[in-house]
């Protein structure tokens, strides 16, 4: 699950929040800060795709590498915690991403890590919409601007923008009673 947290703001923040309807009778539930969402069903076994460009210029890049190590540590992390995740790993460098989508090597995925740069999500995302799965950009803050184009896009790495934005609403809500708040940035 994949939480974005938002700061409060004259225009979002809401004294009393609206009662969510929901058959609680088959699906648990989990509230936490006003928000309530269904617990995953850690019986059915769950399918995340993650796309890497792992073997760029014919040689296995070490970031990418780095990056594929911390899912397989958070894979075993769910699986300690009684998850159960089939981890489909796919190699795009060589391939281009339309061609895999079309090999059907992605519609049993229930959500789909990567792809890592701006335009090669640009180019996944159409087959993302069409096939309905959840697409996680993880690191390129740049995909912000597909967020307009896309229900299915979450976006991991915040935006410099939105990353100064939560910076000065925090120093607003700190410095708000202060008489002569002087701050430096």
């Amino acid at each position: 699950m994949l939480r974005i947290e938002t700061f409060p703001t004259e225009k979002n923040l809401k004294t009393d929040p609206e009662p969510v309807e929901t058959d609680t009778t088959t699906t648990p539930e989990y509230t936490y800060d006003n928000y309530t969402m269904p617990v995953v069903d850690k019986t059915k076994t769950r399918t995340i795709t993650l796309l890497l460009p792992l073997n760029s210029e014919g040689k296995a890049n070490a970031n990418y590498m780095d990056f594929y190590s911390g899912a397989l540590m958070a894979l075993e992390q769910i699986k300690r915690d009684g998850g159960n995740i089939h981890l489909n790993v796919i190699d795009y460098a060589s391939d281009n991403l339309t061609s895999i989508a079309e090999s059907g090597k992605i519609e049993e995925s229930d959500m789909i890590i990567g792809p890592i740069r701006y335009d090669a999500l640009k180019e996944f995302m159409p087959v993302a919409n069409r096939l309905r799965i959840p697409v996680i950009s993880p690191l390129d803050a740049a995909a912000d601007s597909l967020l307009e184009e896309s229900p299915y896009l979450f976006q991991a790495a915040l935006s410099k923008k939105r990353q100064a934005e939560a910076m000065a609403e925090m120093i607003a809500e700190k410095y708000r009673t202060c008489q002569n708040p002087n701050v430096i940035l």
